[in-house]
């Protein structure tokens, strides 16, 4: 897998590019599903509470991710 930030915008905005070896609908589901998500996000170690999660344009993504202890 290959990572890559892209860019980042004046709003603080941050866009990242990931080539993975999946199909298109799996890697989807990962990101549309909070349960999938949840497992994933963030550096090996972290886990992820999710407090909000729409997953609409415009939707609000509340979460803390917690560091290895």
């Amino acid at each position: 897998m290959e990572s890559e930030i892209i860019s980042t915008t004046p709003e603080s905005e941050i866009v990242t590019s990931r080539i993975l070896n999946f199909p298109q609908e799996i890697v989807f589901e990962a990101w549309k599903n909070p349960e999938h998500l949840k497992n994933w996000w963030g550096p090996n170690g972290f886990t992820n509470t999710f407090y909000e999660f729409d997953f609409r344009e415009g939707g609000k993504w509340t979460f803390t991710m917690h560091g290895p202890e």
